[in-house]
């Protein structure tokens, strides 16, 4: 079964190209057009990612991730920041718990090695464990790999580091 994404924007364009990449890829897409719909949708059809604008009406990008990490039946949801204002929101997503973050305009390549990466089987079950708070006393057996130590053999150099980051913020 494809993994189910939801990606949440008020730019209808970002919307379209980003449902076509996943679409092409394989993904099951869900749309949402501001944060409040975004966090009705992911309460509903609880995704596997979320993908979404740190700034929209309603609810921004911010407040929504807020509200998902404290419902605890959406809490252990992969969130990737996809943003348009650079370094300064990129530290801010990574620090407040987002899972990776891609700036605007993003490469089709990269979101969908990003994508692939958090959804892989390893790196889902350890990252979601680690929302879940069970890892507080679990050893890393739970992980066929840890993240701190991925090799991202399939991913290009220039997205190493940023996967690196992401890994780091939400260790197994």
């Amino acid at each position: 079964m494809a993994a189910k994404i939801l990606i949440a924007d008020d730019y209808e364009d970002n919307l379209e190209l980003l449902r076509l990449l996943l679409v092409d890829a394989d993904y099951q897409v869900i749309e949402a057009r501001n944060g409040a719909e975004c966090l009705k949708l992911a309460r509903e059809m609880r995704p596997d990612l979320i993908m979404v604008d740190l700034s929209m009406p309603v609810l921004d990008g911010w407040e929504m991730f807020r509200a998902l990490r404290a419902d605890e039946r959406t809490a252990s949801i992969l969130c990737i920041a996809v943003t348009a204002h650079g370094d300064a929101d990129r530290n801010r997503a990574l620090r407040a718990g987002f899972n990776a973050y891609l700036s605007k305009p993003f490469r089709g390549a990269e979101l969908l090695e990003t994508v692939a990466i958090l959804l892989s089987p390893s790196v889902l079950t350890c990252m979601r464990s680690r929302l879940a708070g069970s890892m507080a006393e679990a050893d890393e057996s739970h992980c066929e790999r840890n993240p701190r130590h991925y090799t991202f053999a399939p991913v290009p150099e220039m997205y190493k580091r940023r996967l690196q980051v992401c890994y780091q913020a939400s260790p197994c």
